[in-house]
């Protein structure tokens, strides 16, 4: 059994990935095999793993990925699935927390392994934050407690994070030019950059900025290796040592790998260094627009008299415009609704302009709420507690 890692704070970009049509044995095919959520669609359980999340906003990492691969040939059961899965949370703190168990069908196909994901919360129903120091660590031992629980296969530890040494050669060449060598260059940058850790795009960008180039190797249609250039000279990602390969990335420097990414990390590598760069601000103004929709959000929540939790995405982004724009630029609240759950998703299946055309759509739509509420002399934040569908023929 292999257990693979991940966090991010994207419900919805995870959802659409765990439900893609093209990894089941039929487009119409239910992949859930165990959850205990109630949504019904991408949308829905996204909005009820954000419900959690606004429990406890100061956790940023707020959605945890496994991927569950067994060795080749070896199958079990949906209800075994299900099993190890529950089994695999509580042996990680997620005991308490939402989550949802998928199989998918496009690497069984291909070379005969049975895989699934569980997808989960970092916040706890009862507002806690579940801790993950150390978790790639952990779940090294808690493959070997399943695999002798559920009777698996066993599969070998994995090697221990090190630098490769370096050659004669090598060692000559340093001592002939008293400068460092490549290998050492990107030994130096690859740790600098991977300190925080980052996502793996995030990874390859800031690689990039340093202008180091970046190859995928790809093997079924799937990423499995990486390799790296700088002054020319190029290495396997296992030349430089096991922390530096595709595999050694997440599993010794906690680098967040998600399967979706794929399509993304195969275009970076072919960005110049300049987009790299434009990439690495556009991601640190997403942050911050998703912290401070998040912020807005919390404040709603807190003073309004009435459970908004289920409320559905378009009205919620109608009252978070309306309640910032008193306080920030029509133009911050734009950026911060544009980066929401649903403007992202509309972005993602419908394209850029559709996008911006729904945020224009609410920011007028929250501009004559605001005025109304004014006009009527109605207490704001009471009010939002009480919103309709039937408001609309205001709007």
């Amino acid at each position: 059994m292999k257990i693979n890692y991940a966090k991010g704070n994207d419900p919805m970009g995870l959802m659409l990935y765990l439900h893609e049509p093209a990894k089941q044995i039929t487009p119409e095919a239910n992949p859930v095999l165990a959850t205990n959520m109630s949504g019904r669609d991408c949308e829905e359980r996204a909005e009820e793993f954000r419900f959690s999340h606004d429990l406890n906003p100061r956790v940023k990492k707020t959605m945890v990925h496994f991927a569950v691969s067994l060795p080749p040939g070896e199958t079990v059961s949906h209800d075994q699935i299900a099993q190890i899965s529950r089994s695999l949370l509580q042996k990680t703190g997620h005991q308490d927390c939402q989550y949802l168990v998928v199989r998918h069908h496009d690497r069984e196909h291909r070379n005969h392994v049975q895989h699934w994901h569980i997808a989960t919360s970092a916040v706890s129903l009862k507002a806690g934050w579940v801790r993950d120091s150390f978790v790639k660590l952990k779940l090294l031992q808690i493959e070997r407690q399943l695999e002798e629980e559920f009777r698996l296969s066993n599969h070998p530890i994995r090697p221990k994070a090190q630098r490769q040494n370096l050659s004669t050669g090598e060692y000559r060449l340093k001592e002939r030019t008293g400068k460092p060598i490549p290998k050492e260059k990107l030994w130096d940058i690859i740790d600098r950059v991977s300190a925080d850790p980052p996502s793996m795009t995030e990874f390859v960008a800031r690689l990039k900025e340093e202008e180091v180039e970046v190859r995928f190797r790809q093997a079924q249609g799937m990423i499995q290796g990486i390799s790296y250039e700088i002054d020319g000279v190029a290495f396997a990602g296992c030349k430089l040592g096991p922390a530096y390969s595709f595999g050694g990335l997440q599993a010794h420097r906690q680098i967040e790998y998600d399967p979706a990414q794929d399509q993304l990390l195969l275009l970076m590598q072919k960005m110049t260094r300049e987009k790299c760069q434009q990439w690495l601000r556009d991601q640190e103004q997403r942050k911050k627009y998703q912290a401070l929709y998040r912020q807005y959000w919390q404040t709603v929540l807190r003073q309004s008299e009435t459970n908004l939790a289920e409320i559905e995405a378009e009205r919620r982004d109608v009252i978070v415009a309306a309640r910032s724009l008193s306080d920030i630029h029509q133009d911050e609240t734009s950026l911060m609704i544009f980066y929401g759950d649903k403007a992202q998703k509309v972005e993602q299946q419908q394209g850029r302009r559709s996008a911006i055309v729904y945020v224009n759509q609410v920011i007028q739509q929250a501009i004559v709420f605001a005025e109304l509420l004014m006009r009527d002399g109605t207490n704001y934040l009471k009010t939002l507690g009480n919103v309709k569908r039937s408001d609309q023929e205001h709007y």
